[in-house]
């Protein structure tokens, strides 16, 4: 970090906690209550009482000063949301004897870069069940995070392209071929296609990971109408380090 950036930084810090702790020392809640017990009991408060106050609200206006720092750095960080589409063109998007296939784009709809991102994605052919079952889907879930942590392994070493704000990233998913018995029981409503994936990336607040997972809750092949629906969980960002 360049010496005139740290001296800037260090000094908006202490302004930071210099209103801060001005707004602590001359109002709020323990303020008010050391006003109302002078009032009440008609004593003032000993010096080495006021000593330990002062050090307590500089102690609270230090933490809101990093605070308010913290909530604007994260609001400032990359942020990833995928959308699923269909990597065949409809009006036959699910071929006989072809693999399933669908794309995710993963938009960046942060303030950052997303860095190194490291993609990956599956799909599922559950029986209908799965869709009002928490368990049947935390089941798919455990089983892809497995399959997702066996790749990160193997691409560890292979740095993956930016995501910059207002950009996105598009990843192909594959899964299983669809015979004609697949065709028959999604038509009937027997069986379901789920969608999963995830990215892991870095960005200035650490490392995350996005992560998706819908299944196919409409198809009209006949109308061109196709309509993806979220699963109960693994369906937001979340921290990794």
């Amino acid at each position: 970090m360049e010496p005139f950036a740290l001296f800037r930084d260090f000094f908006q810090y202490l302004w930071d906690l210099f209103v801060q702790w001005t707004a602590a020392a001359t109002g709020g809640a323990i303020m008010a209550l050391a006003w109302l017990w002078e009032s009440y009991t008609k004593k003032t408060l000993s010096r080495q009482t006021r000593l330990r106050l002062a050090a307590l609200f500089l102690l609270l206006a230090s933490f809101f000063a990093w605070r308010t720092q913290y909530l604007k750095a994260k609001a400032s960080g990359a942020y990833l949301q995928a959308a699923a589409h269909f990597y065949y063109p409809i009006p036959h998007p699910l071929l006989k004897d072809k693999p399933l296939r669908f794309y995710l784009d993963w938009d960046n709809t942060g303030n950052s870069p997303a860095i190194d991102p490291q993609l990956g994605g599956n799909i599922y052919l559950l029986d209908a069940a799965a869709i009002g079952s928490s368990g049947i889907q935390e089941s798919m879930i455990a089983q892809w995070k497995t399959e997702y942590e066996s790749k990160l392994k193997d691409t560890q070493t292979k740095e993956g392209e930016p995501v910059f704000p207002g950009k996105s990233q598009q990843f192909l998913v594959s899964g299983p071929i669809y015979t004609q018995q697949d065709i028959t029981d999604v038509n009937k409503h027997n069986k379901v296609i789920f969608v999963i994936g995830a990215v892991r990336f870095t960005d200035a607040l650490g490392k995350h990971e996005a992560r998706f997972c819908q299944y196919l809750s409409d198809l009209d092949e006949k109308k061109n109408i196709a309509g993806f629906s979220g699963c109960r969980s693994y369906v937001k960002q979340v921290d990794i380090q």
